[in-house]
């Protein structure tokens, strides 16, 4: 029986010791030592040198034997040598002629059937450490042309296990017969191929016939035609290997120019889609592939999407999207490696969501990198099962991967740079300024279209017109020297210019002009123009109607102050006749008259005189004095202003001054009044119950403030502010409450007038309140002690003392 690569492998004989106990058995014998057998292999040198035999003596012929018979044998013997001569050179004759293997080992087989008168030969080759391959056979043996057999079984596995000749005369009782081998094989013998002292094949002879063992001659004979076979297999494989080595290297210097081709190529292709396009096209050409693709990494980089394709299988797949880790370009995008499938269609790599993936074959898909990061792959694939990509091939297309990333960031760049380009030049074009840049020699060679609007000129006209053009002449020389002293200095020039329209007329802008550098070397001039004219129009505008307001204010204030003086006229009279009234003899109906009619006449007289002031204010009227004065008396005359109408309204009025408050300061004491007279007002008028205190104190020192200070508040006990109410509290013609502020006199001036008031002082001015408790209107204002520190400690000692 012949096992093949299919079957099952029969167990291995253990050891080689028993196949030489059964080649004993077989009365097989070890041949005399010749130069042919202990040669390792024979090259073309031996092949071509003169034969010279060292043979045994002539078979086993015994006394008996007569001499007729002993010269047939000789015959015999040397009949075989002829045929061995013969064969020898034959195999020399098509060795030179570069015949091929199955070629020559025919020829082989050939003179082995002529030499040892049998029909029944086989020429094996070893595959591996488990088996051999019948390479060529003649007889009994051709039905298993190219089957495997395992090493260690039959004649050739037992030849090929042990090294050494094995003859079995009697092949039918041997032990190590295939089971169910042919019958009509009734003896064996085989002989080693070597080379390099390793076996590497068998050269076996069979008979049909019960044969007595080989004479020596024979044996010698058939050995060293065993080892013409193994030369000729080495001369042919070194041969074969020469020529692969030629052609892996023609091909490399073929990949090598097409891939210095290609990136020359690539670099020069400035669009992603062309360049996708080329690369993938290339890539099949030199790996000799019909499909093939590009993925890259999307922009959010959770995805990689199929960019570019080929080939009937992959065509209809752009646009194919995978995540890290799925298929073949997951795993390289997720390793960073390079990946190859001998069959994608039976791969665990497959992706399952690809329908046509039983049609594709062998691929491979090697990464794309930038930045130490994978950005994307590149795949070639076979729709051919037989076709398959070599080192050679997969080496190659990892070199391209690299001109590839290289190109693609020279893509990148110039579509970002473009994309920029783009950008600036939509910004420039869309926005409301003018915008130019002048060479050196003063022409333009950048006018965007808003300032070529606003001249009257068109991009073409502007442009290779010198800058002074659009200047008026009698402007030039002043504009020369500055932009001369600008690209001197490095340093910007901004200024208001008139610009000539194309019609003559002028437009007012503001001219920023800097110097543009590069490499430290000055290359243009960029200026940006802003169009002034609506400003100054509006400027001029604006200028007329304050000419207005201000002449409308003084008419204003010119009619309040003879509206007041006309009003208070007959209203001192009315007050004043009032008070006689009352101190005449009335009856308490007519008093009560009388002291409403007096009240309201005074309420009258404070509206007038708060809207007077406010008149004042507005309009900047109100000069402030700088004189002595003791803000001790000041609180003193406002306590006694107020005291009665406190005392009308059950509240308890007082004042408190600190010790260290000076006894003369230098101010307005009429303002100082006037504030403070306003604060207690408005406390008593809204304070239904419980008391009024003036306080006033002398402000600490700030670190950052060489100013001294002092600190007057009033605080009540009256109705407190809302959060909401503080904040508008100090605007004018607004009160807190109306609900309850209605039931009190006043438009609600006061508070906004006096903000103003201390504000125009130097001060500044606060409420701190809590709604149903009561609050503190303070403000503070600076001053200036009018003696010095030992006067003003005489001063208090007086007063201590009166």
């Amino acid at each position: 029986k012949i096992f093949n690569e299919k079957e099952d492998k029969p167990k291995k004989p253990q050891t080689t010791g028993r196949l030489v106990r059964g080649c004993r058995a077989a009365k097989s014998f070890r041949p005399p030592s010749s130069p042919a057998t202990r040669a390792a292999s024979i090259d073309n040198t031996t092949l071509a040198a003169p034969l010279a035999f060292s043979l045994s003596p002539i078979g086993n012929i015994d006394a008996t034997t007569t001499i007729e018979q002993r010269l047939q044998e000789s015959e015999r013997l040397l009949q075989k040598q002829q045929i061995y001569i013969e064969a020898f050179h034959d195999i020399s004759r098509n060795l030179t002629a570069k015949k091929q293997t199955h070629e020559l080992f025919e020829i082989i087989v050939k003179h082995t059937i002529s030499l040892v008168d049998t029909p029944h030969v086989y020429l094996g080759l070893k595959e591996d450490d488990d088996r051999f391959k019948l390479v060529h056979a003649a007889g009994l043996f051709k039905k298993t042309q190219g089957h495997y057999i395992t090493i260690g079984f039959g004649v050739g596995g037992s030849v090929i296990a042990s090294g050494q000749p094995v003859m079995v005369p009697n092949y039918l009782d041997w032990q190590q017969r295939f089971p169910g081998a042919d019958d009509t094989l009734k003896s064996c013998y085989g002989f080693p191929l070597t080379a390099a002292n390793k076996v590497i094949g068998v050269l076996v002879i069979g008979y049909d016939r019960p044969t007595a063992a080989l004479a020596p001659i024979e044996f010698d004979l058939l050995n060293k035609l065993a080892q013409q076979a193994s030369a000729i297999y080495t001369e042919i494989q070194t041969v074969k290997k020469q020529q692969e080595i030629e052609k892996q290297l023609r091909q490399r210097n073929n990949y090598l120019e097409a891939l210095n081709n290609m990136a020359q190529n690539l670099h020069n292709r400035l669009n992603k889609d062309d360049l996708l396009k080329n690369i993938v096209t290339k890539a099949g050409e030199l790996l000799n592939a019909e499909n093939g693709f590009v993925y890259l990494l999307d922009d959010h980089e959770r995805t990689m999407t199929m960019r570019h394709g080929m080939g009937p299988l992959i065509v209809d797949r752009i646009g194919f999207r995978v995540k890290k880790g799925e298929g073949m370009t997951g795993i390289v995008w997720q390793t960073g490696q390079t990946l190859y499938e001998a069959d994608y269609a039976i791969s665990s790599c497959r992706i399952g969501r690809l329908s046509n993936g039983d049609a594709m074959h062998a691929m491979v898909v090697t990464p794309i990198m930038s930045n130490q990061r994978v950005v994307g792959t590149i795949g070639m694939v076979h729709s051919d099962p037989s076709k398959k990509f070599n080192a050679g091939q997969i080496s190659l297309l990892t070199q391209l991967a690299r001109w590839v990333s290289v190109a693609l960031d020279n893509a990148n760049l110039y579509e970002a740079l473009r994309s920029e380009r783009d950008f600036a030049k939509q910004i420039t074009d869309s926005i409301n300024q003018g915008m130019a840049v002048e060479t050196l020699d003063g022409k333009f060679s950048y006018v965007n279209p808003t300032l070529a609007h606003w001249l009257g000129y068109s991009l073409s006209d502007l442009l290779n017109v010198t800058y002074t053009q659009i200047y008026p002449s009698e402007d030039r020389g002043e504009i020369e020297a500055r932009r001369q002293q600008m690209l001197l200095t490095d340093e910007p020039i901004i200024w208001e210019r008139r610009l000539l329209r194309k019609d003559g007329s002028y437009l007012h802008a503001l001219v920023s002009s800097t110097p543009r550098k590069a490499n430290g070397k000055l290359l243009a001039v960029f200026s940006v123009i802003t169009d002034l004219t609506d400003i100054k129009r509006t400027e001029e505008a604006l200028r007329v109607a304050h000419n207005e307001v201000q002449e409308i204010s003084r008419m204003k204030s010119q009619f309040l102050a003879m509206i007041g003086h006309e009003l208070r006229t007959p209203l001192n009279g009315i007050m004043g006749f009032t008070e006689l009234l009352l101190m005449t003899t009335l009856d308490d109906e007519q008093r009560d008259y009388a002291q409403t009619s007096y009240k309201s006449a005074q309420s009258l007289l404070e509206v007038i005189v708060s809207i007077l002031d406010f008149s004042r204010m507005a309009t900047n009227e109100i000069q402030l004095e700088r004189v002595p004065f003791s803000p001790a008396e000041v609180v003193i005359e406002v306590i006694n202003q107020f005291q009665m109408r406190a005392a009308e309204n059950n509240l308890t009025l007082f004042s408190v001054v600190a010790e260290d408050v000076p006894h003369t300061i230098i101010g307005d004491p009429q303002r100082v009044r006037q504030a403070l007279a306003a604060l207690v007002s408005n406390s008593v008028k809204f304070t239904p119950a419980g008391s009024v205190q003036l306080h006033v104190k002398k402000v600490a020192r700030q670190s950052d403030s060489v100013t001294p200070k002092l600190y007057f508040a009033v605080s009540d006990t009256g109705v407190g502010i809302t959060s909401e109410a503080r904040e508008k509290i100090f605007q004018p013609f607004l009160q807190a409450d109306g609900s309850f502020s209605r039931r009190h006199t006043g438009v609600g001036l006061g508070l906004s007038i006096y903000k103003q008031l201390v504000e125009l002082m130097g001060g500044e001015i606060g409420i701190e309140s809590t709604e149903g408790q009561g609050s503190t209107f303070w403000f503070t204002l600076p001053f200036e002690s009018a003696y010095s520190a030992e006067d003003e400690l005489d001063i208090r000692f007086m007063d201590y003392i009166r």
